[in-house]
């Protein structure tokens, strides 16, 4: 599999008319690769594959028809829409490339326009080895939102997709027991939902917004609709709610809200078949997101509820221990600097860029 992943990725960066790697190439190829965070064996074993795919010694285009299995195919296809769109263009070159593997993977249509559309997602996803989504929403106009804690933790980098971009989210409180964080990101005027102080009730009529499993359901959002089944959670945990709307993965930290007063009853939770669908309920936690945030009244005025949920992504556990040297450094700085500091200054900055969620500085 990792063979024909680097294969790909070599038709993808390398031109037809290319037989041989040159010095230079090899450098460019050996960055790219390890831009997708492949390690140096692999990096080693690309060399190799895409020296013997030039030469006409690998038969790729069999090993890609072989492989024509929609989860496999899938990862293979991200992997070469990550590498086209890592300089934010898709040539006509890496479009042909790109058309040709799909159509060995047997990719329909309307999953690769998908893919090219989210190519920036697919390369941020490897790019910071993200290993799970959620679901959050705003609940101010000032960047703070609520999701489940188990999806956003001060252990994990936290990103929140906003539109077309991708910011770090700090993490201002947790609770890992009751299963909820509030985090913030660095952005005004954010459109927010207002939370329900009233118990919930039996059969209130519910939505669930968020996104499940974008590789399954794509990036745009989902709403599910149900009813409330159950005041309790499962062995009659009462800061849980039951509904028939189903909680798929990714749905995580989503907001449950009223169809009657079109405000957040709860937080998507659970969605096994053992604890049948929970909710937190937004009435149990209310008291302690007042320490922290301050609430604003709701207005529909200005915005859709969809308009306040937000996708986000958990990253591998953040370094600890980078200075405050950096405070004020931008992005094109990092880079600049990290090319002649020694090798422990370069740990400091690239440290630094993957709290701030910049790409590595190398």
């Amino acid at each position: 599999m990792l063979k024909i992943i680097l294969g790909s990725v070599c038709k993808i960066v390398f031109k037809p008319h290319k037989k041989k790697l040159s010095k230079k190439n090899i450098k460019n190829f050996s960055k790219k690769l390890r831009d997708l965070h492949f390690d140096d064996e692999a990096v080693d074993l690309g060399i190799a594959v895409a020296e013997k795919f030039l030469s006409g010694d690998l038969d790729l285009n069999s090993k890609l028809k072989m492989i024509a299995d929609y989860e496999l195919a899938y990862e293979v296809a991200k992997y070469c829409a990550a590498t086209a769109i890592d300089d934010e263009v898709w040539s006509a070159h890496e479009k042909q490339s790109f058309e040709e593997i799909c159509g060995l993977l047997e990719i329909p249509k309307n999953e690769r326009i998908s893919l090219m559309e989210n190519a920036w997602i697919s390369h941020f996803e490897i790019t910071q080895k993200i290993k799970g989504w959620g679901t959050g929403f705003f609940i101010n106009n000032n960047g703070t939102f609520l999701t489940n804690q188990h999806v956003a933790s001060r252990e994990n980098a936290v990103y929140v997709r906003c539109g077309n971009k991708i910011l770090n989210a700090k993490v201002l409180y947790e609770d890992k027991d009751v299963d909820f964080a509030i985090a913030r990101i660095p952005l005004s005027n954010t459109p927010y939902l207002a939370l329900e102080e009233n118990l919930v009730q039996l059969a209130d009529k519910c939505a669930i917004y968020g996104y499940p499993d974008p590789e399954l359901n794509g990036y745009s959002i989902n709403r599910t609709s149900g009813t409330v089944g159950s005041i309790t959670g499962f062995h009659d945990d009462k800061t849980r709610f039951r509904i028939d709307a189903v909680i798929h993965d990714g749905n995580s930290g989503g907001p449950v809200v009223s169809e009657e007063t079109r405000k957040v009853i709860g937080i998507a939770t659970e969605g096994a078949e053992d604890v049948n669908n929970c909710a937190l309920k937004v009435s149990e936690i209310i008291s302690v997101i007042e320490e922290f945030v301050v609430l604003q009244k709701l207005s529909f005025d200005n915005f859709k509820i969809e308009d306040a949920v937000v996708q986000l992504f958990a990253g591998p556990p953040l370094y600890r221990g980078v200075n405050n040297a950096f405070d004020g450094w931008t992005h094109e700085k990092m880079c600049k600097e990290y090319k002649n500091a020694i090798p422990s200054e370069k740990w400091e900055i690239f440290s630094a860029c993957l709290e701030m969620g910049w790409n590595n500085p190398y």
